[in-house]
């Protein structure tokens, strides 16, 4: 009858360290569960933050390989129209700064096209702006990924910062 006590309390305290075991396992998957879903996040805000940035981009080499269309201005507008949900004001001003100087180029090009008959004054203050333009691209060029290290710099995406 003794040997019966004590093999049940022993069998009582292996189920209670069981229990704990399981509790155990169950709480280190649910946290693995959670860094996973936190760093597919972390991935898919990234890839949606370099679409746009690629967007932009590609309205640089269209500018500078005097490719520029409406349509590349629409492409642009289509890739980059998440901006003001992903990334800071100063990102969303300086793309509107890109925008503005991508529509100075194109309006030139439209204006000296002979079939629209544009006056000497329009066409030579359409130029004028379209310079300026291009000379802001060739200096926004080299550094055209500085306004988007913070969102898409290696580190801030690991320590999951922006």
């Amino acid at each position: 009858m003794v040997a019966a006590a004590g093999n049940a309390a022993s069998a009582d305290t292996a189920l209670r360290w069981l229990t704990v075991v399981v509790a155990l396992i169950g709480l280190s998957i649910a946290g693995n569960q959670y860094r996973t879903s936190h760093n597919k996040l972390r991935l898919d805000l990234f890839e949606k933050r370099y679409a746009v940035y690629r967007g932009l981009a590609d309205l640089f080499a269209a500018v500078i390989n005097h490719r520029l269309t409406e349509a590349e201005i629409g492409k642009f507008f289509e890739t980059t129209d998440a901006k003001r949900f992903l990334f800071g004001e100063e990102v969303e001003r300086y793309m509107e700064t890109a925008w503005k100087n991508a529509e100075a180029i194109l309006h030139f090009q439209q204006v000296t096209d002979p079939s629209k008959h544009a006056g000497p004054s329009m066409i030579e203050k359409a130029r004028v702006d379209c310079e300026i333009a291009r000379k802001w691209f060739a200096e926004q060029t080299p550094v055209l990924s500085k306004p988007f290290q913070r969102y898409l710099g290696f580190r801030s995406i690991l320590d999951g910062t922006t």
